[in-house]
């Protein structure tokens, strides 16, 4: 495994775990729909409690025809391990948890071929499995296709795109650029200061020139939500600057 695809990997997981803070201390009764909507909303468990959950897909993964909510739960659950899998470092590991995400969401879009998560997450997949490459670019344009509304999604999304905007060609750039006109618009302020200051911290120069077109109010309302974070933020001069003393 190359450097650059351990890169890929942890501005990946970055994008589409960051903020999934609450740990799961006792196994729940293990439902595959009910788990992977718990992983969504923030649920964190251990190695040995997804390879508990992971047994339990066995039988569906074989399943010639399968519920398509199975499917996507089983796509969310090998997320969840791949996820798990780089904690432990180790490139075999990683390589056969994202092969296994891969195959798994590859026969969730079948049956679900318009889920913008599903697409996103077969960006990262796929990413983590060969590198980034302009033949993974489509999955991330049908996410954006798909969900080009949904919150929780956006945050996802630009979490994993911003690390790449200089790669991005011009029509991912400017989504990503929307992306967070997006979350500005919907009061997300916190969570555009957290981008910009951490998968975005190397491009927010070119991003911010941007961001100066959104209306007053919001702009105000972004420099107010860097300044709580202890940052002084210019978007005259698309420039982020640390508060002495703060």
């Amino acid at each position: 495994m190359t450097a650059g695809r351990l890169l890929i990997i942890g501005f990946g997981l970055f994008g589409i775990a960051a903020g999934l803070t609450v740990l799961a201390i006792s196994p729940p009764r293990w439902n595959l729909q009910r788990t992977s909507e718990r992983i969504l909303h923030g649920e964190r468990y251990s190695s040995t409690q997804i390879a508990e959950i992971g047994a339990l897909t066995d039988g569906p993964r074989r399943a010639r025809f399968a519920d398509p909510h199975i499917r996507r739960a089983i796509a969310i659950i090998d997320f969840e391990a791949a996820r798990r899998s780089t904690d432990e470092g180790d490139p075999a590991v990683i390589d056969r948890a994202a092969d296994a995400l891969s195959s798994s969401v590859r026969l969730a879009l079948v049956a679900a071929p318009t889920d913008p998560f599903l697409w996103l997450i077969f960006f990262w997949a796929e990413n983590t499995r060969t590198g980034f490459s302009a033949g993974n670019l489509d999955a991330l344009r049908l996410s954006h296709a798909f969900g080009p509304n949904e919150g929780w999604i956006i945050l996802r999304r630009s979490a994993l795109s911003l690390p790449l905007y200089p790669s991005l060609p011009g029509d991912l750039a400017g989504e990503a650029v929307a992306d967070l006109r997006k979350l500005m618009k919907n009061g997300l302020y916190k969570d555009v200061v957290r981008l910009l200051l951490g998968p975005g911290r190397n491009v927010h120069a070119r991003l911010l020139p941007a961001l100066a077109a959104a209306p007053v109010e919001e702009r105000q309302e972004l420099v107010a939500a860097f300044d709580f974070r202890g940052y002084k933020l210019d978007l005259t001069q698309a420039r982020i600057d640390r508060i002495p003393g703060r």
